[in-house]
């Protein structure tokens, strides 16, 4: 049994073991639980004395963090609010984005979700005890700081504890209420964003951990592809169909020609696809593109006929990657390296690489070919694109900072430990990112609608009119979401 082997049955144990600890503590709890809303809650006195402590020793730095936490506070809710419109943009504008991620906009952040919504091409396992640290801590510091910044504010703390939502488990601090609500209405937005505050600044502080343990414990091993040469055409420039000639003919009459000699897709390399000539170049397109172009005028993406396609090379794009590892057995660490390997051998040559895809690899053996752009130059027709395009590729490329997105990187000693160390403190610090940004977001039961609401009540000075317009954001938003919510299911399910 390897290493990984055994940590995931020794993970899937603690799971369990964990679910039937929690059935039997809520079951002799019971007559201590508290309905509130859609949760339950078990109210205890948990490290009271020490948020006090706090609140009260350092009161001069508190009262500075007050200021940086509300304006963190704003900060974080116009970037979540930007962020929400854009994914109600991307899904109502190019519903086919679920092609790609077929799980659903909400996934709850469970153990394995990874794996049960599919996204294993975008994020490591996460494991049951990724998830009862990392969800503990991050529950902890969010809740705690709310104490904090309450007891500061002169507020009395009544009760800690546990809040269960089906599977998903957290913390909580009361404070008092009656009291919460006659301080100004500053001293409120700073408890109520204090908990964002913390776990912005743990998320900092585990990213920059999470750099220094990669810098020192893995090292280049490849760079990745994620596409072929292509380019976009139109009807004119393309003068033979499948080795039939073109030329001269109609649109109409192509289309016929194309229907009377029953072309289809076939097999080539990983791709099923129709091959065209463009000019003295050969080209590579679905017929059902093909027939767009002939009927409607428009312009498609073709891919040049190039000798990695004509190999076999994976079928990639930005999301599942590749990696070129070797050339002729000398190893790969960057671009120039791969650059300077391809430019010691002239078009006609032959040389040898190997591929890592999905974990596996495996050696192609190909002929250069000449550059569209150099005849001397040898080419093998890949292009690599990273997803930083856009506002929230430039914050995922920002959470990666440590390492170039277009090398591929191995534990130094291919150490399994060293891989769950790393996703372990991934998930931490961006859990923290994302538990910041969510609670800002202008719904109701978060913080971010109460941080909504006093905002609203300082700008109006009407508290009729600050619960009706954040009413109404509550319900704009539980309607956007159902709207995403209702396009993904009838894309997955029924298209």
């Amino acid at each position: 049994m390897g290493f990984l082997t055994g940590f995931v049955f020794y993970d899937l144990a603690l799971l369990v073991i964990f679910i039937i600890l929690s059935i039997y503590f809520l079951h002799k709890n019971r007559a201590s639980l508290e309905k509130q809303g859609i949760m339950y809650l078990y109210k205890a006195k948990w490290g009271i004395k020490l948020i006090h402590y706090v609140g009260k020793k350092y009161k001069k730095t508190l009262g500075i963090f007050s200021y940086v936490s509300v304006i963190v506070g704003y900060a974080l809710m116009i970037c979540m609010i930007f962020l929400f419109a854009q994914a109600i943009y991307v899904y109502v504008r190019f519903p086919q984005v679920t092609e790609i991620v077929k799980a659903p906009p909400i996934v709850p952040v469970i153990p394995y979700f990874t794996n049960i919504f599919g996204l294993e091409s975008f994020f490591p396992t996460f494991y049951f005890t990724y998830f009862i640290i990392a969800v503990s801590f991050v529950a902890i510091v969010h809740e705690f700081s709310h104490g904090i910044f309450a007891s500061y504010n002169k507020i009395k703390i009544k009760t800690t504890g546990l809040a269960f939502l089906g599977p998903i488990l957290g913390a909580f601090v009361e404070p008092d209420e009656k009291k919460m609500e006659k301080k100004s209405i500053f001293s409120q937005l700073s408890i109520l964003s204090a908990g964002v505050l913390a776990n912005l600044i743990s998320a900092g502080i585990f990213y920059l951990i999470l750099a220094l343990f990669f810098i020192n414990f893995f090292t280049p091993a490849g760079v990745y592809f994620t596409g072929y040469a292509s380019g976009v055409v139109n009807s004119s420039v393309i003068t033979s169909i499948d080795g039939i000639p073109i030329q001269g003919l109609d649109n109409e009459s192509v289309l016929a020609m194309i229907e009377e000699n029953n072309i289809g897709d076939e097999q080539i390399g990983s791709f099923n696809l129709t091959e065209v000539a463009i000019g003295n170049q050969s080209a590579l397109i679905p017929v059902k593109n093909l027939k767009v172009i002939f009927s409607d005028n428009q312009r498609a993406v073709v891919l040049l006929n190039s000798p990695a396609i004509k190999s076999g090379f994976p079928n990639v794009d930005p999301i599942h990657k590749a990696a070129i590892v070797e050339i002729n057995e000398v190893k790969i660490k960057s671009y120039q390296q791969l650059s300077n390997e391809i430019l010691k051998h002239s078009p006609g040559e032959n040389i040898s690489l190997k591929v890592k895809y999905n974990k596996e690899e495996k050696i192609y053996n190909l002929t250069l070919e000449e550059h569209p752009n150099n005849p001397k130059i040898g080419y093998i027709g890949i292009t690599s694109q990273t997803t930083s395009n856009g506002f929230t590729g430039r914050i995922l490329s920002k959470i990666n900072f440590y390492k170039d997105p277009y090398v591929n990187y191995e534990p130094v000693g291919y150490s399994t430990l060293v891989i769950l160390i790393h996703d372990f403190l991934w998930w931490i610090a961006l859990i923290n990112l994302l538990v910041a940004l969510f609670n800002m977001l202008p719904l109701g039961i978060l913080d971010g609608g109460r941080f909504f609401y006093l905002t609203i009540l300082s700008i109006t000075k009407s508290d009729k009119v600050a619960k009706i317009i954040s009413s109404a954001a509550t319900y704009i938003i539980l309607s956007l979401l159902a709207l995403i919510m209702l396009i993904w299911f009838f894309q997955v399910f029924v298209l």
